[in-house]
């Protein structure tokens, strides 16, 4: 996970969507493996696209609540603004793909209150956009789920 030249990583994460798309045997063992990586590299504006793409086939193949739960542990240790504000970005573009069905929504405001709370303002931003993902999925009551501890 620590090459270097952005086109190798690429073809890696194509590789993998591949595997999450076209084998049977791909599992959460698997997808376990790969998603913080994966998860890490949003922030990157090369690896991006193809990073994001491939969460989203394994979000299709195991589950978005799944991969959501597997990335919530490496954007909370994000040294990095960016990977933290373009993750929050991809969750909202997967909340409005997927829905929230089967979502533990707890967790997923546990960690847009970290967003919230963040110093930088782009991350800021970017969570209150997965707010305002939420918002059409619960309704009014994502203010209450705010302020509850």
């Amino acid at each position: 996970w620590k090459e270097m030249i952005f086109q190798v990583m690429g073809k890696m994460f194509f590789a993998i969507q591949t595997l999450a798309e076209q084998c049977p045997k791909f599992n959460k063992a698997c997808a376990a493996l790969c998603i913080p990586a994966m998860v890490e590299k949003l922030g990157d504006i090369k690896l991006k696209k193809p990073a994001g793409e491939c969460l989203v086939s394994i979000a299709e193949k195991i589950s978005l609540q799944f991969v959501f739960s597997q990335a919530y542990p490496v954007l909370k240790k994000a040294k990095s603004p960016k990977v933290l504000a373009d993750s929050l970005l991809w969750i909202h573009a997967a909340l409005m793909d997927f829905g929230i069905h089967g979502l533990q929504v707890r967790d997923l405001i546990d960690l847009l209150k970290f967003g919230l709370s963040n110093t930088n303002a782009s991350v800021r931003t970017s969570a209150v956009t997965v707010l305002g993902a939420l918002r059409q999925y619960i309704g009014p009551g994502t203010h209450g789920m705010l302020m509850c501890e």
